[in-house]
């Protein structure tokens, strides 16, 4: 069987280039294989397979990282799995991964390293700011509860964000690579200014991910990235009410801006002349 032939081959002390083009051709075919197996009988013995530094290694001893990040200038620190690029992109690549038993590595949970970082005032004053159009439209959107909307003003009162010169990411205290944006626990640290170029689509992304906000991520951008004036235009566009019925979730310290106010009563007016 594939596993028979896995084995053999890594037996094999003769460097073999074609040997290489078997191997990534019996992942395919059992790859393949495997999404006709049940779940419970998709396991393989340990053995020795192929890694980045053409070794073979024991799979209990091999990595891959999942989330597209580079990491083949670790491999001769860590084992990393050696697998073509056409096989990740085939359907359900991961069946293959958690059949050998493969170390998975992902960027959250690395270790992150920052450098000169410091809490941001900015950015925590523009989520303040945001917070009733956010409670606003997850309750006209996305048809929030109050008992949603009272875990999500809670999150934000308590999410902590964080600036830094410089963001780096260690796996087994080896550089893993550097990041733009990164989630700790309940902390968000991204590099500084927050609205550079870089992080207009992390920063909400991430944001969504703490606040545990699904769908959320295009209104956040919008929100995070424009002005309250704009922010209001968009909200009398929509037709969405920005009186002071706020539910009680959103009746505290947070007032709309006097622009909101006239260009309602401004639509208000228009609408009943029409």
């Amino acid at each position: 069987d594939y596993v028979t032939l896995l084995h053999e081959i890594s037996l094999d002390t003769i460097s073999d280039p074609a040997n290489e083009f078997r191997i990534q051709t019996i992942y395919e075919h059992l790859l393949t294989m495997l999404l006709k197996i049940p779940l419970q009988n998709r396991k393989s013995p340990t053995l020795c397979l192929l890694a980045e530094n053409n070794k073979f290694l024991s799979t209990k001893d091999l990595h891959i990282c999942l989330d597209q990040t580079d990491i083949t200038h670790l491999k001769d620190k860590i084992g990393i799995f050696k697998v073509h690029d056409r096989i990740k992109k085939m359907p359900n690549f991961n069946y293959l991964i958690e059949f050998f038993n493969i170390h998975r590595i992902r960027q959250e949970n690395a270790i992150l390293r920052s450098t000169d970082d410091s809490e941001s005032v900015d950015l925590k004053q523009k989520l303040t700011n945001i917070t009733p159009y956010i409670l606003k439209w997850l309750r006209q959107k996305h048809k929030y509860s109050n008992e949603l909307l009272d875990q999500t003003q809670r999150k934000i009162l308590h999410v902590e964000l964080f600036e830094a010169s410089r963001l780096d990411l260690f796996y087994e205290n080896n550089f893993f690579c550097q990041t733009n944006v990164h989630i700790t626990k309940n902390r968000l640290y991204f590099i500084r200014p927050w609205n550079c170029e870089s992080n207009i689509k992390d920063i909400p992304k991430k944001l969504c991910e703490i606040l545990s906000l699904r769908n959320f991520e295009n209104d956040m951008k919008f929100l995070l990235y424009n002005t309250i004036e704009d922010i209001d235009v968009r909200f009398i566009r929509d037709g969405i009410s920005l009186t002071s019925q706020m539910n009680s979730n959103e009746e505290n310290d947070h007032n709309f801006s006097m622009l909101s106010k006239k260009c309602f009563k401004l639509f208000l007016f228009f609408s009943s002349e029409i």
